[in-house]
């Protein structure tokens, strides 16, 4: 039997967006880009091939597992530019993590029911050429094994028809 999927609490639909690419968030961008590189490079042991086959560019959906926190900052790690993240509102509201993903741009995500207005800003990131990056597990897994995801990545893969990799 499974765990039931959390269903958030926090209502903040002002968040909600595709964050405007600004000249000062493009810079934290890059030095966000850059510590997540230093931090894996320290702390976990990514291998990765194919790496040289990966698009620099978008429209591109990354499809994520997300057993624990480390996965994002696996895969962020070895992209070769920063991309967009779907992310928990309840991370907002954190003190020091919560700005860092705001300054950065992440496009937040009320979880346990369908959040139209997260979905609207990954499709127009899409548009925009952006890569975006999705678990559809929706948390990290509290069992240790991949969970049953939600349809959100399926549904931005087929509305936007963007290309999109599956990592594990």
């Amino acid at each position: 039997m499974s765990t039931p999927k959390p269903i958030t609490d926090v209502w903040k639909p002002e968040l909600v967006r595709l964050p405007k690419l600004t000249f000062a968030r493009r810079l934290f961008r890059r030095f966000g880009h850059g510590l997540v590189k230093l931090v894996a490079k320290i702390c976990l042991n990514v291998s990765v091939e194919g790496l040289e086959n990966f698009p620099k560019t978008g429209p591109l959906l990354i499809v994520i597992n997300h057993i624990g926190d480390a996965d994002a900052v696996a895969v962020v790690s070895q992209l070769p530019t920063p991309p967009d993240a779907l992310g928990k509102i309840e991370l907002y509201d954190l003190p020091i993590l919560g700005k860092m993903m705001h300054w950065y741009g992440v496009i937040w995500l009320h979880r346990g029911r369908p959040d139209i207005r997260a979905l609207r800003a990954a499709l127009d990131g899409l548009a925009e050429n952006r890569i975006i990056i999705i678990a559809p597990e929706g948390r990290y897994s509290v069992t240790g094994a991949l969970e049953e995801g939600s349809g959100g990545a399926a549904f931005l893969a087929y509305k936007s028809g963007a290309r999109f990799y599956l990592l594990q």
